[in-house]
């Protein structure tokens, strides 16, 4: 977490000198405070799925991807997919093949 937020919880301090370091459950109320701002409840999360579909194409090595977004991290591998919007064909990037084959499913 960055210098700039602050954790806050149920009356609890979350110094380290005072608490265990065991991090928070998914039941834990987590608030963030920017300074000068209000709290943020950001323990209210929820699994939501994608509903819309997109248009994928392989990756082909050595193609150009400037106009495709990829993390700076990563390298491009065989297997890996091109995905774009179907609203905004502009709108391209890269999926792993171990991300694509975990959270998509073809949709012809």
């Amino acid at each position: 977490m960055t210098e700039h937020l602050r954790r806050v919880g149920r009356g609890r301090s979350y110094n380290k000198r005072k608490r265990a370091p065991t991090g928070p459950t998914r039941d834990d109320d987590v608030r963030l405070q920017l300074p000068g701002q209000m709290e943020l409840d950001v323990s209210n999360w929820k699994r939501m799925r994608k509903s819309g579909v997109i248009e994928v194409r392989p990756y082909i090595e050595e193609e150009d991807l400037t106009k495709v977004s990829v993390q700076p991290e990563y390298t491009p591998k065989p297997g890996d997919f091109i995905a774009r919007d179907p609203d905004n064909p502009g709108d391209q990037w890269l999926l792993s093949a171990e991300y694509a084959a975990k959270n998509y499913e073809s949709a012809d």
